[in-house]
């Protein structure tokens, strides 16, 4: 008899030890799942931080493109003079000054009113939606857009029109 009461004390043992390891399988498990929940939400969050840098990078580059001097319209504060840049964009070709302002890409284009899809040159201007400045690549990376006002004088007056613009910083590449 004392034999079989080891026998079944160590069977109760031995279930005791089991039932401990489920235990704590099943908190590992639990613990693991409220992990990846957190980081999940943590990397939603980092997401939405990314996108809201980049909206506000984007603003400023247009903030900084539409206040320099090559580019901004005398009577609009905030606003790009296309005919400037038509100009800056020839000068741009004919003396490869490309290093401006230390982008790989730098573009404007006319959303509304509609033209057509075309690049501008100096025999269509300015029956065309886009002017591309600097391109200094086929591969420039990701451009950061932001809205603006576009402005050019037209016979007599100014005409001003909604745009964005596109522009694309220095690649380590």
């Amino acid at each position: 008899m004392p034999i079989m009461e080891g026998a079944h004390g160590m069977k109760l043992g031995q279930i005791k030890i089991q039932e401990m390891a489920f235990i704590l399988v099943a908190l590992f498990i639990f613990f693991a799942l409220v992990s990846i929940i957190y980081l999940s939400i943590a990397g939603s969050r980092l997401t939405d931080s990314v996108e809201n840098l980049r909206e506000e990078e984007a603003q400023a580059i247009a903030r900084k493109i539409a206040s320099v001097p090559e580019l901004s319209w005398s009577e609009c504060n905030g606003c790009v003079d296309l005919d400037k840049a038509m100009a800056l964009k020839q000068q741009i070709r004919n003396t490869s000054e490309s290093n401006l302002w230390e982008l790989d890409y730098l573009a404007f284009e006319q959303i509304y009113p509609i033209l057509p899809e075309e690049e501008c040159i100096q025999s269509i201007y300015p029956e065309c939606n886009k002017i591309t400045l600097i391109k200094n690549k086929e591969d420039y990376g990701v451009t950061s857009t932001a809205f603006v006002s576009l402005c050019h004088w037209k016979s007599t007056h100014v005409k001003c029109s909604l745009g964005r613009v596109y522009a694309a910083g220095r690649s380590l590449k």
